[in-house]
């Protein structure tokens, strides 16, 4: 089964970045997505935040 939600750590991983920035980023997109602190993020919400492709991100 594919993941549907993608943590700081991933996207860390991901793009390049510390997890520090990750989770800054994280709670930019929740601002952007009007999500609370404990809702999650889609790979789906992340890829059109970040401008990344669905197709290149694998987290299974």
């Amino acid at each position: 089964m594919k993941k549907i939600c993608i943590f700081p750590k991933d996207a860390a991983q991901l793009i390049g970045i510390s997890e520090r920035e990750a989770q800054r980023l994280f709670q930019e997109m929740r601002l952007a997505y009007n999500k609370k602190k404990h809702q999650y993020i889609t790979v789906k919400e992340f890829c059109r935040y970040t401008g990344i492709s669905e197709d290149l991100i694998n987290l299974s």
